[in-house]
């Protein structure tokens, strides 16, 4: 049976946005490991430089509102 240019068209445009979706999932996923990359390297160093340790939990504590992500550093809930 032949396909109509309806259908040809319709099978396209489905499999372009599963394509779309594959590639989004994909950047999403890199996205993913290069922040906790980063964030292995930044906390590595922290651990070796006093210094930078204390600069990284004034950074964290200036930046972080959820009082379950300060809680993930050691850092008291948000003043209220």
């Amino acid at each position: 049976m032949a396909r109509t240019l309806d259908q040809r068209i319709a099978e396209t445009e489905t499999r372009l946005s599963r394509l779309r979706a594959e590639r989004t999932g994909e950047a999403r996923r890199l996205d993913t490991r290069r922040k906790i990359l980063a964030g292995a390297v930044v906390l590595s160093a922290a651990g070796r430089d006093p210094a930078w340790g204390e600069r990284l939990r004034a950074l964290l504590d200036s930046a972080l509102t959820s009082d379950r992500d300060r809680a993930l550093f050691g850092l008291g809930p948000v003043s209220q």
